[in-house]
């Protein structure tokens, strides 16, 4: 039987996988939103095509925080 040392490494391994495979979709997700929103603003509202590189480098801006974010709870999972 697996000692629980064993049982919370594994838990620690499976979860550093998950928060690291679920990095690329946080990095597309930003910039696709951006382009989504400015996309709507340009048709309905008539906002001009600068605003498309302005919502999609927020929306980039976004997305590096939270791999960050996501990077920082990686090591501290990884220190216990």
């Amino acid at each position: 039987m697996a000692n629980k040392d064993d049982k919370e490494k594994f838990y620690n391994i499976i979860k550093i996988a998950g928060a690291g495979s679920f990095i690329p979709l946080v990095l597309l997700s930003g910039p696709v939103s951006g382009y989504l929103l400015a996309d709507y603003l340009i048709s309905k509202f008539s906002f001009g095509y600068h605003t498309l590189y302005i919502c999609m480098l927020v929306g980039f801006a976004a997305s590096i925080s939270e791999s960050v974010r996501i990077i920082k709870f990686i090591m501290a999972v990884d220190k216990k």
